[in-house]
Parts: C-alpha cells; sequence; structure tokens
C-alpha cells in the first residue's frame, strides 16, 4: 500500500464511525421532528455531535501521538517510507477532529426534511473543497500542497456547516421557547 492509500483507508474508517452514529440518531431526529417534539430534537443532535466528536478526536490524538504504531498494522516498510507515511498521516489528517460534528450535522438535516442542505453538506468537504484544494495547494507548496489540502478542506467545511448548525439551532430555540410559551398559556387557562 502506498502512504497516502494507507492514510486514506484511516480517514475512511474514521468517517465510517462517525457515519455510523450519524445514521443512528437519524430516526430519532426524524420521529421527534414530525412529533412535534423541538427539545427531542436538539437533545438527540447535540449528543449524537458531541459522541461523534469525541470518538473523533481521541482517534485524532492516536494517529497524531501514535502514527508509527497505526502504520505497522499494514505492514513493516522501509525507514524513508515510514517517515513519509508518518508526515502523510499527521498532516493530511491534522483536520479530521472537526469530522464527527460535521458528518452529524449533515444526518440531522436529512432527518429533519431538509434534503438539499443535506446533500451541499454532505459533499462539501470531499466535493467542493477537497477536490479544488488537491489541485490548486501543490502550486504554491509542491507535494505539501496535497497533504494540506485535508485539514484546509477539513476546517473550512467546517466552519460552513457550523454557520448551517447555528441558524438552524436559534430556529429550533425559537420552536422551543413557543411550545414552552404555549404550554404555560393552557396550563393557566386549565387553572
Amino acid at each position: 500500500l502506498s502512504a497516502m492509500g494507507i492514510v486514506m483507508k484511516i480517514a475512511m474508517i474514521l468517517a465510517a464511525a462517525c457515519i455510523g452514529i450519524g445514521i443512528g440518531a437519524q430516526p430519532i431526529l426524524g420521529f421527534n421532528r414530525g412529533a412535534g417534539q423541538p427539545k427531542r430534537i436538539k437533545k438527540t443532535f447535540v449528543m449524537a455531535a458531541w459522541i461523534s466528536t469525541v470518538v473523533v478526536i481521541a482517534a485524532w490524538l492516536v494517529c497524531q501521538l501514535f502514527p508509527e504504531a497505526i502504520l505497522s498494522l499494514f505492514g513493516d516498510a522501509e525507514p524513508n517510507f515510514t517517515m513519509f507515511a508518518v508526515k502523510c498521516m499527521r498532516l493530511f489528517l491534522g483536520g479530521i477532529f472537526c469530522a464527527g460534528f460535521q458528518i452529524v450535522s449533515t444526518s440531522y438535516f436529512q432527518a429533519t426534511g431538509q434534503p438539499f442542505k443535506a446533500t451541499i453538506l454532505s459533499m462539501l468537504r470531499q466535493l467542493l473543497l477537497l477536490i479544488p484544494l488537491v489541485l490548486i495547494l501543490p502550486m504554491y507548496f509542491g507535494l505539501d500542497g496535497i497533504l494540506y489540502a485535508g485539514p484546509v478542506a477539513d476546517v473550512g467545511s467546517a466552519v460552513i456547516v457550523a454557520v448551517f448548525v447555528i441558524r438552524e439551532m436559534k430556529k429550533l430555540n425559537a420552536w422551543i421557547r413557543k411550545e414552552d410559551a404555549e404550554g404555560k398559556q393552557e396550563g393557566l387557562a386549565a387553572a
């Protein structure tokens, strides 16, 4: 296997864990959306985002602190290959800690009946940011430009996803306040 091949496989494993958490939250999010339960929607999203983020940060730390140990799982290689593979892992996966939040957010938008946002956000890192960055950054940074494309795409897409999520949480909080106000009015009317 090539160094980038190993790094990409590791990135796919991390993404798969986050996708699993996001997909696991989707039925709960969708059911509560249909049931008109904004507090449960918010609680489920926040919990899934936190769990996914903690998992991916823990894996990111392992990749940053013990890359040689991870690479040894794919076989023994000569020292030059290992040195280059360590550099690839540390640089290309440098921003992967953002992936948990991003992937769960995409699942949230899909589960709550917002397929256009979910589609755009799911294509954001891999298609809309990473491919252009892989083509542009090497013009300025050589081979390292390819490696820097990963963390730039990760952090850039996380910022964009965060903008969508903040706007969505404001709407959700407004819905919660409205539900609470209506509940108080019903309570007063019943008394």
